[in-house]
């Protein structure tokens, strides 16, 4: 457990003896020296303080809301604290009501912490009464649980989440709301074209694995911007706007990475058939291993001195996979099974769904297993693979990819890394 301690009780505020709060239900001891007493700071608040609007992190507001009750005590403590300038608390020379006061503020300034994460809580779905717990529910890696909720939508699955922060009055870490802007990230799993989840409509620029992939993203502490159009998902402003493309793992293993998309030998047109596709494979495999550098340079050279003589169609410079695109830095690939990748593609990508396991692939390295050795070895040994490609939608035009298998230093494991991207996984645990 990451601070104090949590129970199920009634009791009461206490502050040099003198009751500040009436009954209270989940609460959290503090300790803060006050006379040998441990001040309890965490309570169900008063409606006003959840409702109210603060103005920063350390500011409580003591507007009230139409039939709101003021616990007796509470509402004179916030404003003898926020009423006294910091200035004005060294002018009694008294070390006991000086440190009085610092304590009382301490104690203020949690409760409003305590107020705005409970509210941002509850705007997002949590039930005030679960709040609690929530706080205390850990997963198996440490990491705080997010909080699950199935009925609220029906054939939707919502995930409130989690995240930790040092309490800089305590120095303790402890489960706070993992905020992405004003509010609460949510994550919502279910059919999109059924036009249920929020923040998502699929379209041919939206797709459901770019969605998972955000919030993936935002957990390991990310900050993503969406990517130019027809180009990288996301893009990071803070680390360079580095380049990262969202892209389903099928299955356990991340053994291929894209090199070239689109090759398609010039003057030359194939149906969109298993026909087709086995005379455009056929066709560039004898290309490449038949060019006269085939034994003496890497599969890229290759390709580009075939390129530089047009014997490919070039579509619109279009050629290149995300291993050779510039603007491309790392591949986030949520795995899933490869029945669910089916379904998904066949939905055109269209359903948001926890994955199994989560992968990010560092492009630069990836190159490394097939710079080192001739595009002829490449193709025999099965490192480098040329197949029939027909573009997401399956409509063609009929045209050759390559894929490269990708070198086991090249990829991470996300969760093992950044804890608190667990909470996007199929099993919570």
């Amino acid at each position: 457990m990451a601070t104090g301690f949590y129970k199920r009780s009634k009791g009461s505020f206490w502050n040099d003896g003198q009751q500040m709060l009436g009954p209270v239900g989940w609460r959290k001891a503090v300790n803060l020296n006050n006379e040998g007493k441990k001040l309890v700071a965490k309570q169900q608040l008063p409606e006003y303080l959840r409702k109210a609007q603060e103005a920063s992190p350390d500011t409580v507001s003591t507007t009230r809301m139409a039939g709101d009750e003021i616990p007796e005590g509470l509402d004179a403590l916030i404003n003898d604290i926020r009423e006294t300038p910091d200035y004005e608390l060294g002018i009694d020379n008294d070390p006991y009501t000086k440190e009085n006061k610092r304590q009382s503020k301490d104690v203020a300034e949690q409760l409003a912490r305590y107020a705005r994460q409970d509210y941002a809580l509850e705007r997002a779905g949590v039930p005030h009464q679960a709040i609690g717990a929530l706080l205390d529910d850990k997963m198996a890696n440490g990491s705080p649980m997010p909080y699950v909720d199935t009925t609220s939508k029906q054939g939707v699955e919502r995930r409130v989440h989690m995240g930790e922060a040092i309490n800089k009055r305590t120095n303790e870490l402890e489960v706070v709301p993992f905020m992405d802007g004003q509010e609460v990230l949510v994550s919502e799993f279910g059919d999109g074209k059924k036009g249920q989840i929020d923040g998502f409509t699929p379209s041919p620029g939206e797709k459901a694995t770019e969605y998972v992939a955000e919030r993936i993203l935002k957990l390991m502490g990310k900050k993503p911007e969406r990517g130019p159009h027809k180009g990288v998902d996301f893009q990071i402003p803070e680390e360079g706007m580095k380049g990262i493309d969202a892209q389903i793992q099928r299955g356990p293993d991340v053994t291929q990475t894209q090199l070239y998309t689109y090759l398609r030998p010039s003057g030359k047109e194939y149906d969109v058939s298993p026909q087709g596709g086995r005379g455009v494979v056929n066709e560039v495999n004898s290309m490449i291993k038949n060019a006269p550098n085939a034994n003496t340079s890497n599969i890229v050279d290759v390709v580009e001195g075939l390129a530089d003589n047009r014997e490919f169609n070039d579509y619109y410079g279009n050629r290149f996979g995300k291993a050779l695109k510039d603007d491309y830095n790392e591949v986030l690939m949520p795995e899933y099974s490869v029945e669910f990748a089916n379904k998904n593609q066949a939905a055109y990508d269209s359903i948001t769904h926890p994955p199994e396991a989560i992968r990010l692939v560092d492009l630069s390295k990836s190159l490394e297993g097939i710079t080192g050795m001739s595009a002829k070895e490449a193709i025999d040994r099965g490192e480098a693979r040329v197949s029939w490609n027909l573009g997401n939608n399956r409509t063609g035009p009929t045209r050759a990819r390559i894929n490269i298998n990708t070198p086991r230093e090249a990829v991470s494991d996300v969760v093992s890394q950044y804890p608190l991207t667990a909470q996007m996984l199929r099993t919570l645990k």
